[in-house]
């Protein structure tokens, strides 16, 4: 194969990404000098980027506006999702709605007179931004805090485990965990070096063509050295980085860092081996770049706020002494950044439904065999995952939400969910005082009812589709009602997976049925 054309001029003719990359760099070790990214984000602060950063954006979206620090981090990782992003924004305010973009991108503040501002034109400008948007909050929401209130953090934190902690069913929490080292990984004295980022940037657009360069469906894994440049288009403009894609490769390149474990001949070390193939076929090149692979795991001090990669480091081109399990992949391997599967211009699911013994687009099995030696009730949720079996005969266990499994199981749920609100509605209508029958609660029991038998319907189509993407026959009311129907699909045949899905089926883990059991009083789960 011959090689292709380096880096054309047009490319990202509207961003500059090496100026950017470095913005990117200051960002995160503005963050980390001041301990955001160093613990896990609490739940008062998942709050209020959901409940009022993510409406207040909406909001005023055509304004600059630059976050507090608590919810630059979170929306920060969120956008690294970017389908995932996508479909909770217009799955929270309409299936039209547009990408909220960070405007400045990369900027946040840590009180009412600090903040980080790329390309800040003066202080007088930049304090201005900051009382902007402090004004605005105040202004949208008097009664909360512009900043993190810590007194309220830390009574938040005793509540933890009674809150919902995934958004619109993706783990952001855990995203903040494994994005918190990606700093240590870029910080290597290479990366102050102009010539080694512009060198970045043409590996970068090589890497967006790969795709199109291997029939195969692989898992394509950056370097570092790219995934920095990565990170930085898709935090820079989401839309603008789905246009890059689409002219490039006639489709969007997505982004998920949930594959961490490099243990050899697993699933990472096997993607980043049939990379490298890849690469060398299309480039008659080798997949590896000096001072941009993985470095191992962050030494104990990164974990400090004082912690910054000295200028000894950058002079001398050396680096502080890495540890972790995995000290044979440093210098050899890439990042924990893939793009699972086979390009997908629609669904974050992919555009072919995942067999039990496959790999899903997300990186984790199709299915996870249950150890039914501690009972069934010792099985706890799984984000992405059904619990249960599809028949009589069928396995027990987890089958991700891209099985075509997994839509039989909650389907046949959902039916025994109808089945239990119909003899509670049954039960109240033949109550000898005819009280029951009467008032909001027998309308609620209805409306309860019509609901599940709307999921049943829709899940049901979803398991007689060939493939997990595309439109469906929703019920007529549904699909005549952008809101009802924003909240199954998107208005480009994308599926959404709302968390009311595990709650309307009876849970998806032994530990979550027991907590939704009263959602209906009678219920009854095939297994």
């Amino acid at each position: 194969m011959e090689p292709i054309a380096q880096l054309p001029e047009v490319f990202d003719s509207s961003r500059d990404l090496v100026e950017r990359s470095k913005d990117h760099i200051s960002f995160l070790q503005g963050l980390h000098r001041h301990g955001i990214t160093l613990q896990r984000p609490s739940l008062k602060s998942l709050e209020r980027y959901t409940d009022f950063w993510l409406p207040f954006l909406h909001k005023y979206q055509s304004e600059e506006l630059v976050p507090p620090a608590d919810i630059a981090w979170l929306w920060h990782c969120h956008r690294l999702a970017p389908h995932r992003y996508l479909a909770c924004i217009r799955a929270k305010f309409g299936p039209n709605t547009p990408t909220l973009e960070a405007n400045p991108p990369f900027a946040f503040q840590l009180d009412a007179t600090t903040g980080c501002i790329p390309s800040s034109p003066s202080s007088a400008g930049k304090q201005e931004l900051l009382n902007k948007t402090m004004n605005l909050w105040k202004q949208e929401y008097p009664n909360e805090s512009f900043f993190l209130n810590l007194e309220e953090d830390i009574e938040d934190e005793e509540k933890e485990e009674k809150k919902e902690t995934l958004v619109n069913d993706f783990d952001l929490l855990g995203s903040t965990d494994r994005q918190a080292t990606f700093l240590w990984q870029v910080s290597g004295p290479c990366f102050s070096d102009d010539s080694f980022l512009q060198e970045g940037l043409a590996n970068y657009y090589k890497f967006l063509k790969l795709r199109n360069h291997t029939t195969k469906q692989i898992t394509i894994v950056p370097t570092y050295q790219i995934d920095l440049f990565w990170h930085t288009h898709i935090l820079s403009n989401i839309a603008g980085y789905y246009t890059d894609c689409k002219i490039l490769m006639g489709a969007t390149l997505n982004h998920d860092d949930s594959l961490n474990d490099r243990t050899e001949d697993g699933p990472l070390d096997t993607a980043f081996k049939a990379t490298k193939a890849a690469w060398k076929e299309a480039y008659e090149e080798d997949y590896n770049v000096e001072g941009g692979m993985y470095r191992g795991e962050p030494p104990g001090h990164y974990y400090s706020p004082s912690w910054e990669a000295s200028a000894s480091q950058i002079k001398t081109c050396g680096f502080e002494t890495p540890i972790g399990p995995f000290l044979h992949a440093i210098g050899n391997h890439g990042s924990s950044s893939t793009n699972p599967g086979k390009l997908s211009s629609r669904s974050p699911y992919g555009t072919a439904w995942t067999p039990l013994d496959g790999v899903a687009p997300d990186g984790k099995p199709g299915f996870v065999a249950a150890d039914t030696s501690q009972g069934l009730k010792a099985h706890p949720f799984k984000s992405s995952y059904v619990f249960g079996r599809k028949d009589r005969d069928g396995n027990l266990g987890y089958y991700h939400v891209t099985t075509k499994e997994a839509y039989d199981i909650l389907a046949m749920r959902v039916s025994d969910k109808i089945w239990g609100a119909r003899c509670k509605i049954d039960c109240a209508t033949c109550c000898s005082l005819g009280l029951c029958a009467m008032g909001t609660w027998m309308k609620q029991m209805k409306k309860d009812l019509e609901d599940l038998q709307d999921l049943e319907a829709i899940l049901k189509a979803r398991a007689a589709e060939d493939v997990p993407t595309g439109n469906l026959h929703l019920p007529s009311h549904v699909a005549s009602n952008p809101t009802l129907r924003s909240k199954h699909i998107t208005s480009d045949g994308m599926w959404l997976f709302p968390t009311f899905y595990y709650a309307s089926a009876g849970g998806c883990g032994a530990a979550t049925v027991r907590r939704t059991l009263n959602y209906f009083s009678l219920v009854c789960l095939k297994m």
